[in-house]
């Protein structure tokens, strides 16, 4: 991934209620609001600098996927998680070895050929120059789901979340409940990159899950994510509370932009080298049923052209992060990346497992990409698309249960209140076993 400057647009001016939720959040300290926003350009100021002063690779933090659990390395992965909880973008190097990798990326070159009406996608984000793939369920992407190193890797980077609610009141006992130890699957895309980063790149910047749902109370609001922000007190956010998440609902409209579960993080595993007072209803960059565009028009507080910064360099196998609210953007490199998400269980998760698990049998998109794929019939007739067996055979239990194949076993919960997330999703992907909850 490289990020560059984005698309320059102006404002859009939406529906008059967002106007009134603006004029609602103002109305309850406006005071505090505009001083807050004072010390946040101080902040980013002095941020800026740090960016503009050193190199990509002191930024953004990596680690060797054997030190994620050597014991000892436990000075590196203090390091590592001061970083990545700071910057919210890290590198897991060597998930899957180079071999290994290499040999999944001529199987998706295998899989496209024999199977040509593939569908590219025509997301907004996406440029010219990259091809993003309806595949959901080809041999690659099982495989590489399934395969216990990328397991460990989601589990590792989703333990630097808070699972302890800090403000219950803000969501039911159930619906808050979260569990990092478990890593589901979430059945994302293929991109392949065609070609090397230009400075006339026009790939959007913009951030994940969701955009105007941030303001809603329907939407982050049900979990109170940013109430803290909204209050005039930013600097008390905790942006790795995950209970201040798992009740939120991050897809309102169901639209280009869509993911309607929570993820922990982003991800991409490389198959491929890449070198990288008046209120108005408008949200600046954020439009119904689409990404949270952020660009200089927009924001020009935050100097993007050199703010942003590109990757450190992949190699195939390493495996890259980053936090739902990161700013980011998609351009140039020669490469093959696997969109590999880490999701935590929750119950809005699981509802989610239950639905793309019967897509993969059908050999449907996942639910989140109903509309796409060949013909309307996805990857159903596509040759080669791998079943139950395959992800028993690339992985083992823990595979097949991170694709909702499989029970949880609740024996292996560390805690009452993990073993309560295990008997909660239980219920809902099997049902007729442990019956309803």
């Amino acid at each position: 991934m490289s990020l560059v400057t984005s698309v320059q647009r102006e404002p859009i001016a939406l529906q008059p209620r967002f106007g009134e939720i603006k004029r609602r959040i103002m109305a309850s300290n406006p005071s505090a609001l505009v001083d807050a926003w004072q010390r946040l350009l101080r902040e980013l100021k002095n941020e800026l600098e740090i960016v503009a002063a050193s190199a990509s690779s002191e930024l953004i933090p990596s680690i060797q996927f054997e030190d994620i659990s050597s014991p000892f390395a436990g000075p590196l992965r203090e390091e590592f998680s001061h970083k990545l909880r700071h910057r919210g973008v890290a590198v897991i190097r060597g998930v899957i070895t180079m071999e290994m990798s290499q040999e999944w990326r001529e199987d998706v070159v295998e899989y496209l050929a024999v199977n040509p009406r593939t569908q590219v996608s025509t997301a907004h984000h996406i440029d010219q120059r990259h091809h993003l793939y309806e595949l959901f369920w080809s041999p690659t992407q099982i495989q590489a789901r399934a395969h216990p190193n990328v397991l460990a890797a989601q589990k590792f980077a989703m333990s630097h979340w808070d699972c302890h609610p800090h403000t219950p009141s803000t969501a039911s006992a159930s619906t808050s409940l979260v569990s990092t130890s478990f890593p589901i699957s979430y059945a994302d895309r293929i991109l392949v990159q065609n070609s090397a980063p230009s400075a006339l790149a026009t790939a959007i910047s913009h951030v994940d899950n969701g955009s105007v749902e941030r303001w809603e109370t329907d939407g982050y609001g049900r979990a109170g994510t940013y109430k803290r922000i909204f209050a005039g007190d930013w600097e008390e956010h905790d942006p790795w509370d995950a209970t201040a998440r798992a009740n939120a609902a991050p897809d309102l409209y169901g639209g280009l932009g869509r993911c309607s579960i929570f993820r922990m993080f982003q991800g991409w595993l490389g198959l491929g080298g890449s070198d990288p007072n008046h209120q108005t209803s408008i949200l600046h960059g954020a439009l119904p049923s689409y990404t949270q565009e952020i660009n200089d028009v927009l924001h020009p507080h935050l100097d993007l052209s050199n703010s942003l910064i590109s990757t450190p360099p992949l190699n195939p196998g390493d495996y890259l992060i980053w936090h739902p609210d990161t700013i980011h953007s998609v351009s140039g490199g020669n490469s093959t990346m696997l969109y590999l998400p880490a999701v935590p269980l929750t119950q809005t998760n699981a509802l989610y497992l239950a639905r793309q698990r019967k897509a993969f049998l059908l050999g449907h998109p996942g639910p989140d990409f109903g509309g796409g794929g060949s013909r309307g019939s996805g990857e159903s007739d596509h040759v080669g698309r791998p079943g139950v067996q395959e992800v028993s055979d690339a992985g083992d239990d823990e595979a097949l249960r991170a694709m909702g194949l499989l029970p949880f076993d609740e024996d292996d919960a560390e805690t009452e209140g993990e073993k309560s997330v295990l008997n909660m999703v239980n219920g809902i992907l099997f049902p007729d076993r442990f019956g309803m909850v």
